[in-house]
């Protein structure tokens, strides 16, 4: 079952069982999806990589808009629907599998350009990874090599 399917039975289970937060953070998860995929060709529907950068994009403007609001309901609300959607993304990449990965394509490749090191480590990471965390352990390991 691909993630936009996931997303879907489990909006009907939290429809059932009359969770509001969940159903309505799932309804904007969808309605995401959905906008991405007209963006792009809509007779295609997304794969699992691009509904995760979507599902991302919109953590990263839910985290974003956390300072906008002062300590309180919407505040705490904003929080739980981080919660909700981080269970639709996979699990973070640690910075030593980051620094295992920037090792790897620094040692394998004659190439010690930081814009093409970071275009192969953001590609095997994906959304798995911050790319400020990246840009900066890649910037570190090269001036190591200087």
């Amino acid at each position: 079952m691909n993630i936009k399917e996931t997303l879907m039975e489990d909006l009907k289970s939290a429809m059932k069982s009359g969770e509001s937060l969940k159903k309505t953070t799932l309804r904007m998860l969808l309605s995401e999806i959905k906008y991405a995929q007209t963006a792009g060709d809509s007779s295609q529907e997304l794969d699992d990589r691009a509904v995760e950068k979507v599902i991302f994009n919109y953590q990263k403007r839910l985290l974003k808009s956390l300072a906008d609001y002062p300590e309180g309901q919407q505040k705490s609300q904003i929080e739980q629907e981080i919660k909700i959607i981080a269970h639709y993304l996979p699990k973070e990449a640690t910075i030593e599998e980051i620094e295992a990965i920037i090792d790897s394509f620094i040692d394998s490749s004659e190439e010690k350009n930081f814009g093409v090191i970071i275009k192969k480590v953001m590609a095997k990471l994906g959304s798995t990874a911050n790319g400020k965390v990246v840009s900066q352990k890649v910037k570190e390991r090269l001036s190591s090599l200087n």
